[in-house]
């Protein structure tokens, strides 16, 4: 019942009860859903107050010595409890309906083992008996308040496939629209791939090595925006896009860092020219632009793309609903200061300096997700030393 009301049950197998996703709150106590799994998370180790897995190592090292002494099986039956308050496991799974309902599902520790090889991706499940409970915004990004918790007592069968279910559930936003999100806020956006960046490996001040790639993606709404978007790990590696490849991003974390970043997450979703409305529309629209539209930059403040009139930004024709500007007036008027503005400025180069590079080098250590970018200096050997940060570095970023 895909165009019923959003609380009304529809009839599954056997006459079983289905309800929509959006109905679910912690008040119902008995409902089944029947949902697709868009993602699928590893399981990973969760930390707590009481420790971390490598407390669990040396508690179970402890214990198994204290076996091998005859001592310990009376103290591992006892305190196994305590051992497994710090070996805490968990897994998650998104899920989708039909009525275009959304929530995560969470498991722990034997939930979690019960449950891992059962789930898997774009599988569709009935589900029933779970527990549900305020969601942190912070860690989960689906549209609903709530989420799931499946314990041992959840029922999970899995289903045939239902293609009204969609495989996942974009709630595309505009790219020019993020100006106005605040950092760490999840959107899902939908653009065409106007650069492509190189991977590149970098070291952290908490000593790990992470690769990244940066593409930039735009989108053609309120006379066309770009963005930057950053990969992680496996995700950056294997990536195969090209220049006109049109991105399909569900869950993709704002940063305001240097203007408005996104950074794809480990639950993030990435379609390669998704069978969409929107796909055709932005293709038509770049092939329109010979593959050079002309956009503002979230990220860099500037205009990108092509030929116009010089009234925009380098080549570009401007952005279509900003109004021409002189220097004085964004002065005077106190343009973005208070919030971002645009403005089309026609200007003359007045002077190029020869005598100083026009960048500088500066430091690539990820600080909090975000590269530190304070310039370093060059030492004797050919390395470069970040005061922030106190590292050694083999090459510098130029910025």
């Amino acid at each position: 019942m895909a165009g019923g009301p959003a609380g009304a049950a529809s009839s599954g197998a056997a006459g079983q009860q289905i309800y929509p996703i959006k109905s679910l709150n912690p008040y119902q106590t008995r409902w089944t859903i029947k949902a697709r799994v868009s993602v699928k998370s590893d399981m990973r180790q969760w930390t707590n107050a009481k420790g971390t897995g490598k407390v669990c190592g040396m508690l179970l090292l402890l214990l198994l010595l204290l076996l091998l002494l005859g001592r310990g099986s009376y103290l591992f039956v006892r305190d196994n409890s305590h051992v497994r308050r710090f070996c805490t496991q968990l897994f998650h799974v998104d899920l989708v309906d039909a009525q275009g309902g959304e929530i995560r599902a969470t498991m722990f520790n034997d939930s979690a083992d019960q449950f891992f090889e059962i789930f898997e991706p774009n599988k569709v499940y009935l589900i029933s008996k779970g527990t549900l409970k305020f969601k942190n915004k912070r860690f989960n990004p689906t549209p609903h308040e709530y989420e799931l918790t499946l314990d041992q007592g959840s029922i999970v069968e899995e289903a045939l496939d239902d293609r009204t279910i969609p495989h996942t559930n974009f709630q595309f936003c505009a790219i020019s629209s993020i100006a106005d999100c605040q950092a760490d806020q999840t959107v899902d956006v939908i653009g065409v791939v106007t650069e492509v960046g190189n991977v590149a490996e970098i070291h952290t001040k908490a000593g790990k090595d992470l690769i990244k790639r940066t593409l930039t993606v735009a989108d053609d709404a309120h006379g066309g925006a770009a963005i930057d978007l950053t990969l992680w790990g496996g995700m950056a590696e294997g990536f195969d896009g090209t220049v006109g490849t049109i991105l399909a991003v569900k869950s993709a974390r704002v940063s305001d860092y240097n203007g408005k970043g996104l950074s794809a997450l480990n639950s993030s979703v990435i379609e390669k020219n998704p069978d969409r409305p929107e796909a055709y529309r932005l293709r038509a629209w770049f092939d329109g632009c010979n593959g050079a539209p002309s956009v503002v930059s979230l990220s860099q403040g500037q205009y990108r793309g092509g030929g116009g009139d010089g009234t925009g930004g380098p080549g570009g024709a401007g952005r279509g609903d900003a109004t021409t500007k002189t220097l004085g007036q964004i002065r005077d008027e106190f343009l973005g200061h208070a919030k971002t503005d645009y403005a089309n400025v026609k200007a003359t180069v007045a002077l190029i300096k020869h005598d100083t590079d026009p960048w500088y080098p500066s430091c690539p250590n990820m600080v909090n997700d975000r590269p530190c970018q304070k310039k370093v200096v060059a030492g004797a050997t050919g390395e470069w030393h970040c005061d922030k940060c106190n590292i050694i570095l083999p090459k510098p970023s130029l910025r």
